[in-house]
């Protein structure tokens, strides 16, 4: 049993400092991603409500990046990121604070989202035409939450208007106010949201992913008028005017209380932003911005399985060959991808190598008395973290000359290598 523990204790601390590594080399390289968002966003796509939006999907493959090639094969790059991988193990309070922090960040955030959620069943529900919406009695904008069964909430100082005026233009506002609050799940500007909310815990210690929560939300908004003034064919200024006798209403409920926007922006500010955005509004082509959505999606992916392509995989195998003297507790040699390595091999078995090159390097004459234990095989995740592998055990006057084949009994993988391997 103390056994037990003591494996476990040590996938424990080679799982801490594994995730921390890769996730602030992930960190890291989030910053110049953003500074590119922003960069673009701001310079070459000012007048681009869509392209805005979509530029913000270039965060999606940074938490992939953790395991390039390059980062091992590239002396500048290996300066940095080698020697972060060294610190989170050697430090290894680093580590703890890291993944502690993150794990607070996100419970705080789901007992958040649980006790909203909570709250939302608990509201009185309406149908529509034919949608169900969810009558809030606090006096915020309409918003929409939840992933994979949306629902939307409408504060209830709307639906009174309604019943009170009875007017035509009254129903139509309403309406129009569900179409963008569908139009945010139609565009799936949630899900985007949820995607950035968990690569923000994940890379707390970026401050720029914090800051440009704000501007995401803001080009969502506008994205989503647009669609709306396409689809309603009202004009711009009567819909920038419904928006502001929607504050309106709000500022004669309430005194100084902050209100709700699209996931819970202020209002206010938000509205100041999409007020001017909307008297620029132009028309464009539905088929192009489809287009243009399915193109940036197809790049993500393709992105995606690129950065596969030149990382180490989940599991790579060790082309190693160590040389232990079991009779006087030594390392004698590891053999790493030298002509050894390339020339052994192994099936379930036999250990085969050429015995001749392995005298050259450590000149079997002086073990030929001594038990040597010959490790082989195994895993690794990146270079330098690893397990596994099986061990051949053999006297050095009985390994011979030429290619040799050494027996050996093949180990079975105990459930921590196994849980190391999924890591």
């Amino acid at each position: 049993m103390s056994e037990f523990f003591r494996q476990l204790g040590e996938l424990i601390y080679a799982a801490v400092g594994f995730y921390a590594m890769l996730l602030i080399r992930c960190a890291i390289l989030s910053f110049p991603v953003i500074l590119i968002v922003l960069f673009v966003r701001k310079l070459i796509l000012k007048n681009a409500v869509f392209g805005r939006c979509l530029v913000w999907l270039m965060i999606i493959p940074v938490p992939f990046l953790g395991r390039l090639h390059i980062f091992y094969e590239t002396k500048l790059l290996a300066n940095i990121f080698v020697n972060l991988q060294g610190i989170c193990f050697e430090y290894y309070w680093i580590s703890c604070i890291y993944l502690g922090i993150a794990a607070i960040i996100l419970g705080t955030s789901c007992i958040r989202n649980i006790r909203l959620s909570k709250y939302i069943k608990t509201l009185e529900q309406i149908n529509i035409s034919g949608t169900t919406v969810y009558i809030n009695e606090v006096h915020m904008t309409p918003f929409v939450y939840g992933i994979f069964r949306p629902k939307i909430i409408i504060p209830k100082y709307l639906i009174e208007q309604e019943r009170r005026t009875c007017q035509q233009d009254d129903l139509d506002e309403l309406s129009t106010i569900l179409l963008h609050e569908k139009t945010h799940i139609r565009q799936g500007h949630l899900i985007l949201l949820a995607i950035w909310n968990i690569i923000r815990i994940l890379f707390w210690i970026n401050p720029l992913l914090f800051i440009s929560t704000r501007l995401l939300k803001e080009d969502l908004e506008a994205a989503c008028d647009r669609s709306v003034i396409r689809i309603t064919g009202c004009s711009p200024i009567e819909y920038g005017d419904m928006l502001l006798r929607n504050l309106k209403a709000i500022r004669k409920t309430i005194s100084s209380q902050g209100t709700l926007a699209l996931f819970g922006t202020t209002a206010f500010r938000s509205l100041k932003h999409r007020i001017i955005g909307i008297k620029e509004y132009k028309t464009y082509s539905p088929k192009r911005a489809h287009i243009t959505v399915a193109a940036s999606i197809l790049a993500v992916f393709l992105t995606l399985i690129l950065i596969k392509i030149i990382s180490y995989q989940r599991i790579n195998a060790m082309n190693n060959i160590s040389v232990y003297n079991a009779t006087d507790f030594e390392t004698v040699i590891l053999v790493d991808n030298s002509d050894l390595s390339v020339t052994s091999s192994f099936d379930d078995k036999y250990l085969y190598f050429d015995a001749d090159l392995l005298d050259q390097i450590i000149d079997l004459d002086k073990y030929k008395d001594k038990e040597l234990w010959i490790f082989f095989g195994g895993f690794y995740k990146l270079p330098g973290i690893g397990g596994g592998g099986e061990v051949a055990v053999v006297t050095g006057k009985d390994i011979g000359s030429g290619m040799v084949k050494i027996p050996y009994e093949e180990a079975q993988d105990t459930f921590v290598i196994t849980l190391l391997k999924l890591m």
